[in-house]
């Protein structure tokens, strides 16, 4: 299992979650879980996560879509620890070496 829980909430941000994405992908340490949370997007955020979950990231993705309504009770993690990443800000490497 997963010590990190990789935590972005979003909403309609199809359009700049790949920066997000690459980011991750780019970590030298894999050991954590990329929790999507979905706002209630009516973009095409789902097709994209759907994509990326069906190639060898080297982590897994979790995509969650509920109604539009907020993220407060949202705030859970699958691992032992949980970071909040942004889908318009780039993770640097020092954020899973530190943390695990």
């Amino acid at each position: 299992m997963a010590i990190l829980t990789v935590f972005t909430p979003t909403y309609n941000r199809a359009y700049i979650l790949k920066q997000c994405y690459d980011s991750l992908c780019r970590q030298t340490c894999k050991d954590f879980i990329w929790l999507i949370i979905d706002d209630g997007s009516t973009d095409n955020t789902k097709e994209i996560v759907e994509k990326w979950k069906l190639n060898d990231n080297g982590f897994e993705i979790r995509y969650v879509y509920k109604s539009n309504g907020g993220l407060a009770e949202d705030n859970r993690s699958v691992g032992d620890e949980l970071v909040r990443h942004s889908s318009a800000s780039a993770a640097t490497p020092w954020m899973t070496r530190n943390v695990t």
